[in-house]
């Protein structure tokens, strides 16, 4: 995707005079919430544009259902056709479908994305999405040059925008030597355990803590937005992680919260923020607990070391991050730029598709069948392709250069709709190896056809009894699209998912169902519909029984009706 951009100079001046005249689509989870942080964009995006129109995907698909909320939606973009469409990625709300609607709808609307944990899902999701959007807002400005390397130019960092009347020095009373505030990670239970057992008092606020009982007389519970901003001023050091849940280094938001605060701040080291802070200045971190220790006793005894480093932070926050001057620098480059908007990168490469049928033919000959393409995908029982299917995965294979590539898939029925995400990449992550194969599906992978001929065997196997032993990171390119349907599970794929342990399933499949019988809730039609019956019986009838456990569980957890309730 090159382009030779002719790149016209603009002031700040020149950029809010245009944009006073222009109107902008703002779709974010949590964007019509005040309490949420998509929210604090909207008073200063309706300060620089003549319109801002807010659309909340989620809360409008619990209002009115999942079509309804489309029509809204693209009745918007027809009547409006706003000069911007400002989004976050939402599988089952904004989609490439939906993306592509907008651009027929209103040629002219620029489509802008946000992506904020590149560190996670640049690799599986976030390269994919990025060919078919006009700009992608990049907050992990480290992977810049991952989208480069790809010929993707259509990319813009953002420099974690803040509303500083609200991230601000209360000027309160340090009442806290120690605080963290954020999540059980096992690395960082395993170094609260370490401080406590070094005589370090701590005090935690977030959620999961509760089910570590060894943590119960230095754990103070949730804590809402206020909250979170008094216990960052009250405290003399506030202690951070970069590393996010799988260990991979995280340029995190709270950084530049923290130090807008004015509030001095422990960081395990990640150069990311070298971009930003100068080390020892503005910013002081950790390379391993023992390291952590040290600083920490250092640091308490260095009140006015302390407050130094503080302030000199803070003072560059309020330079740089001011959300408002963020904003308008991103839509300076979006205007002084040419659209980026062309066709997907044509890819001359072949594929066919291998039915049960073709493989009994045998390797031999096979072989000769395949000597003109260069890829293999598979079809197994009753499944429905997305039509970018191919596309994509044939991409994935050509800029990874691995030899198996492997999509998502929905767990589909026609009463129930996708009722069901069979998330891979994550999943491979998260659960037993034993549990995840039984998961995989033939009609989600691609491979190369020298690695199909080489293992003829092992697919023929998979054929056979469905179980596939292939994938791992370092030979999959993962695409974490649900580019397939699987309709009316056959005898094979039942035995397997019941066979699989419900833990598991839990943690590898993101349950559809549940969103849907919110929105039915919400709408006080949950039992005058058809809808709840059908996922009872469809259960009992695909031999699905997780969903009615699933169902059973969801009922009883108070964590769910909270969810429900606030949605």
């Amino acid at each position: 995707m090159k382009n030779k951009v002719k790149k016209r100079r603009l002031s700040l001046i020149d950029v809010e005079n245009i944009l006073k005249k222009q109107t902008l689509l703002f779709s974010m989870w949590g964007c019509e919430n005040e309490k949420s942080w998509p929210y604090q964009w909207y008073p200063f995006l309706k300060k620089i544009f003549k319109e801002v129109i807010l659309f909340d995907p989620r809360k409008k698909r619990i209002q009115y259902g999942a079509e309804e909320m489309k029509k809204k939606f693209f009745d918007i973009v027809r009547t409006k056709k706003p000069n911007y469409f400002l989004f976050l990625i939402e599988s089952n709300n904004i989609n490439i479908e939906m993306i592509e609607k907008i651009n027929k709808l209103s040629p002219n609307t620029k489509t802008i994305v946000h992506f904020g944990d590149d560190d996670i899902h640049f690799e599986d999701r976030s390269r994919y999405y990025a060919l078919f959007i006009d700009y992608c807002l990049i907050a992990q400005v480290d992977y810049i040059s991952n989208y480069k390397k790809e010929g993707l130019l259509n990319t813009l960092p953002i420099n974690c925008p803040l509303d500083i009347k609200k991230f601000m020095d209360l000027r309160l009373k340090k009442i806290y030597d120690l605080s963290f505030i954020g999540q059980p990670y096992p690395s960082r239970v395993k170094i609260m355990r370490f401080l406590i057992e070094n005589g370090i008092k701590i005090n935690l606020w977030g959620n999961g803590w509760h089910n570590y009982p060894e943590f119960k007389e230095i754990y103070r519970g949730p804590i809402n937005f206020d909250e979170y901003i008094k216990i960052v001023n009250q405290s003399k050091i506030n202690l951070g992680f970069s590393l996010n849940q799988y260990n991979v280094p995280h340029l995190k938001g709270r950084v530049f919260e923290v130090a807008a605060c004015k509030s001095f701040q422990l960081v395990d080291y990640y150069k990311g923020y070298l971009r930003f802070f100068k080390e020892d200045e503005e910013i002081v971190m950790f390379k391993d607990r023992f390291e952590l220790l040290k600083k920490i006793k250092y640091y308490l005894k260095n009140e006015k070391e302390r407050e130094k480093i503080a302030e000199r932070a803070y003072k560059k926050i309020i330079k740089n991050n001011k959300i408002d001057l963020v904003l308008k620098n991103v839509f300076k480059r979006i205007l002084e730029a040419n659209k980026f908007r062309k066709s997907l990168p044509t890819i001359n490469k072949k594929f066919i598709e291998i039915s049960k049928k073709d493989i009994n033919d045998g390797h031999d000959k096979l072989k000769e069948r395949l000597k003109d393409y260069d890829y293999v995908s598979f079809s197994y029982g009753k499944s429905e392709n997305h039509k970018y299917k191919n596309y994509l995965q044939i991409y994935s294979l050509e800029k990874t250069r691995r030899n198996i590539s492997c999509c998502n898939y929905f767990f589909n029925d026609k009463f129930l709709g996708d009722y069901a995400t069979f998330g891979t990449f994550a999943s491979l992550k998260k659960i037993r190896k034993d549990d995840f194969v039984k998961l995989l599906n033939l009609n989600q992978i691609m491979v190369s056809r020298n690695y199909f001929l080489n293992n003829f065997e092992k697919f023929k196997k998979s054929f056979e009894d469905h179980e596939i032993d292939i994938i791992d990171e370092n030979n999959t390119a993962f695409v974490s699209i649900p580019l397939v349907r699987l309709k009316n599970l056959n005898k094979i794929n039942r035995k397997n998912i019941n066979e699989i342990r419900y833990s598991s399933l839990v943690r590898a499949l993101q349950m559809n169902f549940k969103f849907r019988l919110q929105e039915l809730i919400y709408q006080r039609k949950i039992l005058t519909g058809p809808y709840l019956f059908n996922l009872i019986f469809r259960s009992f009838l695909e031999g699905n029984i997780f969903i009615l456990r699933h169902l059973i569980n969801s009922s009883f957890s108070k964590e769910n009706w909270y969810r429900v309730k606030n949605s």
